[in-house]
């Protein structure tokens, strides 16, 4: 009995390294989709409106506001890829970096220039909450903010 399981253990172990050494040494298997490549390196810009999961009436508008700023005066930007617009939950894990990144303390839109997709400069745009109580201030100022940045 001891003599059996003394070669089922070595035939285990010797089963153990051979599927070891297989798998380190087997190709990876092709497929028929061809690698990703990169896009150009071309400089992005990102209109990032960062909120927590706590969102007052003013935040929302904050964040429709800029939406509609964007959206509706720099569509240009907007179609050839060269700006994008995304809304961003800092208390969530994954984005809690970006409150010390930006250093955010309350709910902010946020112009970050991507190039060769690291991020490069960024800035707060700080007077939206100046301009909550005139919308067309508000995507005048937001307008003519990103488009600064896009130069």
């Amino acid at each position: 009995m001891k003599r059996a399981l003394g070669y089922g253990l070595l035939a285990f172990a010797a089963i153990s390294v051979a599927y070891a050494v297989f798998e380190k040494g087997a190709p990876a298997p092709r497929t028929a989709v061809p690698p990703v490549i990169q896009e150009t390196t071309r400089p992005v810009v990102i209109a990032r409106y960062c909120h927590g999961n706590a969102r007052c009436s003013n935040c929302i508008k904050i964040e429709n506001y800029s939406r509609e700023a964007v959206e509706t005066g720099l569509r240009k930007e907007l179609d050839s890829g060269r700006l994008r617009f995304e809304t961003v939950n800092v208390d969530e894990s994954a984005n809690r970096h970006f409150i010390k990144d930006y250093g955010l303390y309350t709910k902010s839109l946020v112009l970050v220039r991507e190039s060769g997709g690291k991020e490069v400069r960024h800035k707060v745009l700080t007077d939206v909450w100046d301009h909550l109580d005139d919308k067309d201030a508000f995507i005048a100022y937001v307008r003519k903010e990103t488009e600064e940045f896009l130069k």
